[in-house]
């Protein structure tokens, strides 16, 4: 019997036990139970125990705690911050309560209570590396690397196969710039844990930092497990059938397959990963790509695609091997012996780069700059690309044209903090992210364009033209170096945010970039 057949078993015979009158024996009946279930991350499971453990037993310290653990690691925190303040007023220096609540709080954005839920449980219990751990991620998330990283270190002290703790460390060295040291840490986690999705990944950032891309887009295969997918994705062509990973079926590639490939990412990410697509087709028969509908309106511009390539809307194929897009460099075998694989190149037609023109002159006079300041969506309520926009505005304040504002949903606010620095020279874009052709036309036509990394940055990409591209100091692996330029982007300039100075030598150098340019722009000259 599994656990979760044990679980409900033990819930209807603790309801006969009960119908008996015997209520001692029906509690540990699910007490033994729930137990199992905790030990075996049937969270749900040990929830349904507890829970009914909690109506025969109010009270109960032991009961309630389990019960808290249970529900906040199934997501329900109001219910655990309940179960375990109840512990907590009857029993103040319960250590594990502390703990737990400060988990609790760590993930319903209460910082301030969860660092001092962990200090409490530490201070009760010095031997309790969960809890320097937990302090380590609330302090992270502050910005006080030095003390986050001086957490997880007690923490594996006390426990070093602790292999989460190992990949909270590296995330961390990664952010103070310490690649080797982030890479050991991930290294570590992997051989502790080898189903821990996020150390792979993780260690694949690494990898490809330093140049190892064979071994690095092995280890991003793992991305699936980032959103609890396992072992891979479900086939688009029958969702009731889950793909192999790509590596099980790798030598079976060879000039007669064809393989159908599908869209897992945000657009950016699948237009950027496009760029495989000519080293893959050298290799297999034929490639059906299935592209969102955002992206399909794009297909017709594309340049140079290779004849066995194929852009679809639908999964009809007959393809033996499938794979996300994300796995086309592994598929496609790519090393980079000879650099890096261009973008897939595409051209706007003239007609629409006309409408384009003329709707940009019909609001004014150039020079056009194009603006995004934030991007990608919030991990733990931070989001990792997004710029101090009122430093971002002060530094356009002397750009001598206008303003077309590409942010995807700017708010009232934002927009209202622009125009007070920068006048009534603001063109709100932001509806054509709805439309992709519109946006590209929109912006080959414009003078300059800066952003943070985004889908208009990647499409920018594609269509050849520049772009000033702010970057944080520990960007992602597409981004990574010290220098102005990143080798998979090589129209355009990066700007990169300063360790523990923050954005303002960036934006400064940003600012005199333009100044030089839109002195050009308006005399003439350079």
């Amino acid at each position: 019997m599994n656990v979760a057949d044990e679980a409900a078993d033990a819930i209807v015979r603790a309801e006969r036990l009960l119908a008996n009158g015997d209520v001692q024996a029906a509690a540990q009946q699910l007490a033994r139970a729930g137990a199992a279930a905790l030990a075996d991350s049937r969270m749900r499971e040990a929830m349904a125990c507890w829970s009914r453990l909690r109506t025969l037993a109010p009270g109960n310290i032991e009961v309630n705690l389990n019960y808290g653990v249970a529900a906040m690691l199934t997501g329900e925190h109001a219910l655990a911050d309940v179960a375990l303040r109840e512990v907590l007023d009857l029993q103040p220096d319960n250590a594990i309560a502390h703990c737990t609540l400060g988990f609790v709080c760590s993930r319903q954005a209460r910082p301030a209570e969860a660092i001092k839920r962990f200090k409490r449980a530490l201070r009760l219990r010095s031997v309790f590396p969960e809890a320097h751990n937990g302090l380590a991620n609330e302090l992270s998330r502050l910005g006080d690397l030095d003390n986050s990283i001086r957490h997880y270190h007690y923490a594996l002290a006390q426990r070093p196969e602790y292999a989460e703790c190992h990949t909270n460390l590296a995330d961390d060295l990664l952010q103070t710039g310490d690649y080797a040291g982030a890479e050991a840490s991930y290294q570590k986690a992997v051989e502790l844990q080898p189903n821990l999705a996020l150390a792979h990944v993780g260690l694949g950032g690494c990898l490809l930092r330093r140049g190892a891309y064979v071994e690095a887009w092995r280890a991003l295969e793992w991305r699936p497990g980032l959103r609890n997918i396992q072992p891979y994705y479900r086939d688009p062509r029958d969702p009731a059938l889950v793909l192999p990973r790509p590596s099980s079926w790798l030598a079976q590639l060879n000039a007669d397959s064809r393989l159908l490939v599908f869209a897992e990412q945000g657009l950016g990410d699948t237009l950027f990963y496009l760029r495989f697509l000519p080293l893959l087709a050298a290799r297999v028969a034929t490639i059906e790509v299935l592209l969102p509908a955002e992206l399909l309106g794009l297909v017709p511009w594309f340049k140079q695609l290779p004849e066995n390539v194929r852009f679809v809307e639908h999964a009809a194929t007959t393809a033996e091997f499938a794979c996300a897009s994300g796995e086309l460099p592994l598929v496609a075998g790519h090393a980079a012996p000879d650099g890096q694989p261009p973008p897939l190149q595409a051209e706007v037609p003239l007609p629409r780069r006309a409408e384009a023109a003329a709707m940009l002159s019909a609001r004014g006079h150039g020079p056009w700059l194009g603006l995004a300041w934030r991007a990608g969506l919030a991990t733990d309520g931070v989001r990792r690309k997004e710029l101090p926009l009122r430093q971002l505005a002060e530094s356009l304040a002397d750009w001598p044209g206008q303003i077309a504002v590409v942010q995807r949903d700017p708010t009232a606010e934002e927009m209202a903090l622009l125009g007070r620095s920068v006048g009534d020279r603001l063109l709100d874009l932001s509806a054509l992210n709805a439309d992709l052709p519109a946006m590209a036309a929109c912006l080959i036509e414009l003078d300059e364009f800066v952003s943070v990394s985004s889908t208009n940055v990647h499409l920018a990409a594609a269509l050849g033209r520049s772009a000033r591209v702010l970057v944080r100091a520990t960007g992602e692996w597409r981004w990574h170096g010290e220098t102005a330029q990143s080798p998979w982007f090589p129209a355009v300039k990066v700007y990169r945010e300063v360790r523990q100075n923050g954005w303002g030598r960036p934006l400064a150098l940003l600012a005199l970039d333009l100044a030089k340019y839109s002195t050009r722009a308006v005399t003439g000259t350079g």
